[in-house]
């Protein structure tokens, strides 16, 4: 019954952590073809980065915990650089109240300088969407738009999402990204990028 109850878990959770990393992705796509960043998109790419930090810790965790992983093999890196993405977009609408009637409020006008955080926060979510293309069944690119294809993960897990160790894979792959892209860039912390 609780291998049942954490399968379940799994399967809703990898959805919604591949769903999170797809949309972002369209999302800052969109912004750069558009050159603003509505009210929608801010509050999307909170919640998109705040599901990825929630998802992360906890995966990471039960992946130690289980014995998938060893301590020391990811340094929960992804999750602080989540959180602090989700802060980013948040202070754009902190006093703002959002609703269906004004998601599509342009809230900030891209400049050179807020093109340059975008561009590079693009960057960061293209090497999770590659971890996720590589780990997750059912990502793909449909007429130049990226999908995810919650039937066909559902159909090619089935039963045995717990022992697949895909999800394992996953978390391993992400961090490592993400420190990768924190070197590559020179950069201890995403502060270094966002709020400079």
């Amino acid at each position: 019954m609780y291998e049942e109850y954490i399968s379940v878990s799994v399967k809703n959770d990898m959805q919604d952590l591949a769903n999170a990393i797809v949309d972002s992705q369209n999302i800052y796509v969109n912004i750069l073809d558009e050159e603003v960043i509505t009210k929608g998109d801010a509050y999307l790419m909170a919640h998109n980065s705040g599901i990825l930090m929630e998802l992360y810790q906890k995966y990471n965790g039960m992946a130690k915990r289980f014995g998938h992983i060893e301590n020391g093999t990811t340094q929960n890196t992804t999750a602080g650089v989540a959180q602090e993405i989700s802060a980013f977009f948040s202070g754009m609408i902190r006093k703002e109240n959002i609703d269906s009637s004004n998601l599509d409020d342009v809230q900030i006008k891209l400049n050179g300088d807020m093109k340059q955080k975008v561009i590079k926060l693009k960057e960061l979510n293209s090497i999770w969407l590659s971890s996720v293309k590589n780990n997750v069944f059912g990502v793909m690119d449909k007429q130049g738009d990226l999908v995810f294809n919650i039937q066909q993960f559902r159909d090619h897990y089935g039963e045995n999402i717990l022992s697949n160790n895909f999800w394992v894979n996953l978390v391993v792959d992400i961090d490592s990204d993400t420190q990768k892209y924190l070197h590559d860039n020179d950069v201890l912390y995403i502060e270094n990028v966002l709020f400079n």
